[in-house]
């Protein structure tokens, strides 16, 4: 009979922490580069690139102001590279820009710990490691030459060897690319508590630790995400 009565209040324990449990959406955005530990050439910037972050939020209450905060995220990553450019051919002259943007798609998997203060408008700082998956993503070239514009854009595929790529299409060897992202992530906020749940305004920098590649030759350049996200979340649940 014991040991009944301990089940039965193992499992009253369990349903109380859940019904304290708080989910919720997400979304927001991202301005992020990627590293590669070499200097753009001359007259080349490489501005922050922007994108979305959008998923589900959970908080997890291990106190009352210390939780564990997990999220499933969609999110996007890459990088841009602008020039402008001039020159001089006979009696001609050619004037111009470039621009290169590289969208990375991610699905990320932070799991921070939160620790929070104040009453019904709170602050909070969040760390804790992030686990992403490189899904695909793009391409981009657009060049302007005196007044005309073209563009190119190129899909990621991630193929075998030896596959052809098709048209429109930035083949990356699987063997090569390296899609599981280990990370860290810090920063904090606002929170507001409401009746209904608690909104939040997030501010976090994240970096990725892995490189984007595996390649044989110990040499070649490293490639890591890198960059902030400004994001809405609103947790629904008990208080």
């Amino acid at each position: 009979m014991k040991k009944v009565y301990v089940t039965l209040a193992l499992a009253c324990m369990s349903i109380g922490a859940m019904a304290q449990v708080k989910v919720g959406p997400k979304v927001g955005l991202n301005m992020t580069k990627i590293s590669d530990g070499e200097k753009t050439g001359e007259g080349v910037k490489e501005p922050y690139t922007l994108g979305l972050n959008l998923g589900v939020a959970f908080s997890l209450p291990v106190s009352e102001s210390f939780s564990i905060a997990p999220e499933i995220t969609f999110s996007q990553k890459g990088a841009v590279l602008k020039g402008e450019f001039e020159d001089i051919i006979g009696t001609e002259t050619f004037s111009g820009s470039m621009k290169n943007t590289l969208r990375l798609n991610y699905l990320d998997i932070p799991v921070l710990a939160r620790i929070a203060f104040g009453e019904s408008t709170k602050g909070y700082l969040n760390v804790g490691p992030t686990l992403g998956y490189w899904l695909g993503g793009y391409d981009k070239i657009t060049v302007e030459l005196n007044g005309e514009k073209e563009s190119e854009k190129q899909k990621m595929v991630f193929v075998d060897e030896g596959y052809e790529a098709k048209e429109n299409e930035l083949s990356i060897n699987k063997k090569n690319a390296n899609r599981l992202e280990v990370g860290a992530s810090a920063g904090g906020g606002v929170m507001f508590d409401t009746s209904a749940g608690s909104l939040m305004l997030d501010l976090r920098y994240n970096v990725g630790l892995t490189n984007m590649f595996d390649y044989d030759d110990a040499d070649d350049r490293i490639m890591k995400n890198h960059g902030a996200s400004l994001s809405l979340i609103y947790l629904i649940g008990s208080k």
